[in-house]
């Protein structure tokens, strides 16, 4: 079942309490494609559903793990422009997957 069916959206995917950033997160929805970058140039696609973004980052869910540092690029309708692109800056399983964490370098243009 694809991630976005798998999803569904609930309070408890507000952002973490206590919050130590200085850019305020707004509430985010939809499905993108993210291109997470593997070893040796290799790298897989998935899709996942968007909970928030700020300034500084983006906060989503998806299906597979990935590790802290893994450079990701999230995807609209056209896979040729990015819209995010950044590093892992937190991943943290949950039913049904993995919430995480974006750190951005630069918004790109949607």
């Amino acid at each position: 079942m694809p991630i976005a069916e798998q999803y569904q959206p609930d309070d408890s995917l507000d952002p973490i309490p206590l919050e130590r950033r200085s850019c305020p997160r707004e509430k985010a929805r939809g499905a993108l494609t993210a291109a997470l970058a593997a070893d040796a140039g290799t790298g897989m696609l998935t899709r996942i559903e968007l909970v928030d973004v700020s300034d500084m980052g983006v906060g989503f869910i998806s299906a597979l793990r990935a590790s802290v540092g893994t450079c990701v690029e999230l995807y609209a309708n056209d896979p040729r422009t990015a819209v995010y692109a950044g590093v892992v800056a937190r991943c943290e399983p949950m039913p049904g997957g993995y919430r995480i964490g974006l750190r951005c370098r630069a918004r790109m243009a949607a």
